[in-house]
Order: C-alpha cells, then sequence, then structure tokens
C-alpha cells in the first residue's frame, strides 16, 4: 500500500536506461497470512475450521481465512487501518460515503465490528 513514485527519463538524455516492463505485488495477502498466526480471536476460529466446527469460514489454498468468500483481516498492528485509509483514499471514488465504502470493503475483507468501525468514520 506504499504510493510509487515514477519518473519519466527522456531517451535523448540517457542511452543508458530503459524501463520496459514494470511488475507491481501487493503485499497485503502476504502481510494477512503472517499476521493471522498473532490473532488469538482468529487463531480460534481457524482451529474450529480446520476441526470442521464451522460452516461460514474457510481456509482457502494459499492459506487465507475467509469469512463467507471475504478476506478476514486480523487485529494485529495497523493492518485493518490500512486498508481503512487506501479504500477512503483511493482514486477512484472521491468522498465516499460510510455505508457505499462499508459494501465496498464488505465484498472484500471481514472483521468483527467493521460496519461500526465505518459508521464512526
Amino acid at each position: 500500500m506504499e504510493k510509487l513514485e515514477i519518473s519519466v527519463i527522456n531517451q535523448k538524455e540517457t542511452k543508458d536506461m530503459m524501463l520496459n516492463q514494470l511488475m507491481i505485488k501487493s503485499t497485503l495477502k502476504d502481510r494477512v497470512l503472517n499476521s493471522l498466526s498473532q490473532d488469538e480471536k482468529f487463531q480460534a476460529i481457524i482451529q474450529k475450521v480446520q476441526a470442521g466446527q464451522l460452516e461460514n469460514f474457510v481456509i482457502d489454498r494459499e492459506g487465507l481465512l475467509k469469512y463467507k468468500g471475504r478476506i478476514c483481516i486480523p487485529s494485529v498492528g495497523s493492518l485493518r487501518e490500512e486498508i481503512l485509509q487506501e479504500a477512503h483514499l483511493s482514486t477512484y471514488e472521491i468522498h465516499p460515503g460510510s455505508t457505499k465504502m462499508y459494501q465496498e470493503l464488505r465484498s472484500l475483507f471481514w472483521w468483527p465490528g467493521l460496519r461500526k468501525v465505518l459508521q464512526n468514520l
């Protein structure tokens, strides 16, 4: 979720450098996976999922815990706050209301109290 600063170099100025491929990879998945083991509530849910005791939660092929298809975001560090900030500042939304922001975030992510957090923004 870091901002990229890319500048274009005029080829006439230098013949030594040319950008012909750019690959951008999100670190969100890795951060969520690493944080899951540090969140006691989600660890308890993972144990119940593995024991077949919960229906709405699954662990996907990549190891992400999902609730009704949405990625569960642990309460570790600033992960949740960064997701909220990114959603609020995203370039495709000028000023989303809390209901619209909630619907967009809700389609991708889940954590206990997400709706309440968005109502208080």
